[in-house]
């Protein structure tokens, strides 16, 4: 049965009966509309349908037209608006239009003069549906006041369903998953919203930070109990998906400092960080992702001790050290190509193995790198050389080094200092640095160098000529002359053979810059490690000298022709005739300088240009 009825002690009571006449009591004197007549039984049956029950429509004398003949139109319009109005709640929401459907028996709509809009609520245990509007034209069922209230009334039972305690099944624990991270459009979390509305305006805020942190409490309690994979992963994603509320708190200290040390806040950060720590290799990729946008922020880095960073970090408790020195082996496992390691987007964003250009230059690749990370921190230095040294290996020593881009100069020193008791680590480690482009860098590197050099151990002192070759090579020939010409009495020594030995080992490619530093040489370190490097060098590709093999030959060449050194002329002579010998290739990078260095070539040169003087 749906029934219309106009309340009030003296006024007109209308009953409308889906299949039953239409009663009018007082029977007005001129009824004007057929109660029985189809539209209003067919109105009747569509909210019948709709709402999948029998309902009770009780109208306000006050909104009623003083026309009785208007009657039949405007309740049939009440009723068709009252069933689309239904239909369309029960699209947006077929969950909670069913639970409030259920004990639902009467709906009434009042004229309250008040309501600046239409307002509606359930109320006596869910029994009535109660619309309140100042509009004359109560026909128009309004949908959205409906659709809260009937969403409010469905929240109302489910808070009580899930007041119980914690449920043990994965089902149960679904079902509380879903209340605990229900939204609603204006309102965001269900349940903080109705947390913050329990208190007055000026505790809100407090009380609805509380009630987040609440939510977050139960979820991670959740998701250690239940055991379906699904359930855990999508309970995994809303956890991590937290991460701007939580962000969002941290950025006051002032505010956080307000909190009480016992809050649900803390001790949600607490749980959240042991999640984390525990879960992180279990995440799918996404949540790695922006898990460690927050572990490795970019940005300035955290000095000295994690505990005491003067801006505080979010997830403190998580062993980002562990996380960044397990992506650290993976790097060096893929031969620092990230594609061919476990977590390709993680060793990308979080260690930075650096690119490199044609001559093995490092390129900056992210802000800032694991290392520069791990450095800035006393723990992190100390395992990070540990990790290095421990290897004892160049290459890998080398690669770190490269992405150190951002690295405060303060722990550049300390990264070069940390290869001192390892001179072959720490020359390759300088190698790697000098081709940095941040000045700050280079002046450590120079200072540092400095002091290796006076040690006298020629891998610690090939490593103070990468910098200066790097520094004072790169000038022009005048100005490099000038500056290598003092070298000896700066220095304290020339550079001797061994030192040369050790410039050359592994990088033959230097070759190139014996002709720029050969001031700073003794006559030992000219030509015999050049000679033994000499098939190395050949085999180096152009673009990794940055000149051609046969403008360095012929340079190196004409330094020993200005110094009139005839038997060294004859040992890289009867060293470039053997090299293109092998074979085509290299007679033609070894060409002119054969030509150059043969015997007599020297003074002819030196003739030609006397006569053109």
């Amino acid at each position: 049965m749906l029934s219309a009825i106009a309340c009030g002690p003296s006024e007109p009571r209308i009953v409308v009966h889906a299949d039953a006449p239409v009663v009018v009591d007082p029977a007005p004197d001129k009824p004007g509309f057929d109660p029985r007549s189809a539209r209003l039984k067919a109105a009747g049956r569509e909210v019948a349908r709709v709402s999948g029950r029998t309902l009770v429509l009780h109208v306000d004398a006050a909104l009623l037209s003083n026309d009785p003949t208007a009657y039949e139109a405007a309740l049939v319009s009440a009723l068709t608006s009252l069933a689309r109005t239904l239909d369309a709640v029960k699209k947006e929401d077929d969950e909670a239009f069913a639970l409030a459907m259920k004990p639902l028996e009467e709906i009434f709509v009042r004229y309250e003069p008040l309501a600046a809009d239409p307002r509606a609520r359930i109320d006596a245990g869910g029994k009535r549906l109660v619309i309140e509007t100042r509009e004359r034209r109560f026909a128009e069922i309004p949908y959205y006041p409906v659709m809260i209230a009937v969403l409010d009334g469905y929240d109302d039972a489910t808070e009580k369903a899930m007041a119980g305690p914690a449920p043990s099944s994965d089902a149960d624990i679904e079902k509380r998953f879903e209340w605990l991270t229900r939204t609603r459009p204006g309102r965001g979390s269900v349940v903080v919203w109705r947390a913050e509305a329990k208190v007055s305006n000026e505790s809100r805020e407090a009380r609805g930070l509380e009630a987040a942190a609440e939510v977050r409490l139960a979820v991670l309690d959740l998701e250690a109990r239940a055991d379906g994979r699904e359930l855990r992963a999508k309970m995994r994603t809303w956890l991590v998906n937290e991460l701007p509320r939580i962000e969002s708190l941290h950025r006051d200290p002032k505010k956080l400092a307000l909190v009480p040390r016992d809050s649900a806040i803390f001790r949600a950060d607490s749980a959240f960080d042991a999640f984390v720590a525990k879960r992180f290799w279990e995440l799918a990729p996404r949540e790695q992702d922006k898990l460690v946008d927050v572990l490795f922020a970019r940005g300035p880095l955290c000095q000295g001790d994690e505990t005491t960073c003067a801006k505080p970090r979010m997830l403190s408790r998580v062993p980002r050290l562990d996380i960044g020195m397990k992506l650290l082996a993976e790097a060096r496992a893929g031969e620092w190509d990230p594609r061919r390691s476990a977590h390709p987007e993680l060793v990308a964003r979080v260690v930075c193995p650096s690119l490199r250009d044609a001559r093995g230059k490092p390129k900056e690749t992210c802000n800032p790198s694991f290392a520069a990370y791990a450095l800035a921190t006393k723990e992190g230095r100390s395992r990070l050389l540990h990790e290095l040294t421990s290897a004892s290996d160049p290459g890998y020593v080398s690669e770190v080094a490269a992405t150190l881009s951002y690295a405060r100069p303060e722990d550049v020193r300390a990264f070069v200092r940390g290869f001192e008791s390892n001179p072959r680590l720490y020359k390759e480690a300088v190698r790697s640095l000098v081709g940095a482009t941040w000045d700050s860098a280079r002046t450590v590197l120079e200072e540092e160098t400095r002091r290796a050099f006076a040690t006298a151990d020629p891998d610690l002192r090939a490593a103070t000529l990468t910098v200066l070759a790097e520094s004072r090579g790169r000038l022009h020939r005048h100005y490099a002359d000038s500056y290598f010409e003092r070298f000896e009495k700066e220095w304290s020594t020339k550079v001797d053979e061994r030192t040369m030995n050790a410039f050359l080992d592994g990088a033959p490619a230097r070759l190139a810059d014996v002709p720029r530093m050969w001031k700073a040489l003794d006559v030992h370190a000219r030509v015999k490690p050049g000679i033994a490097k000499l098939d190395a060098f050949l085999a180096t590709p152009r673009e990794v000298l940055g000149e051609s093999h046969a403008l360095t030959l012929e340079t190196w060449v004409a330094r020993l022709c200005e110094d009139n050194a005839k038997d060294d002329l004859a040992r890289v002579h009867a060293a470039l005739e053997g090299a293109s010998r092998k074979s085509r290739e290299a007679a033609q990078m070894v060409g002119n300088a054969l030509a150059d260095s043969a015997p007599g070539k020297c003074r002819k040169k030196e003739k030609a240009e006397d006569d053109g003087r």
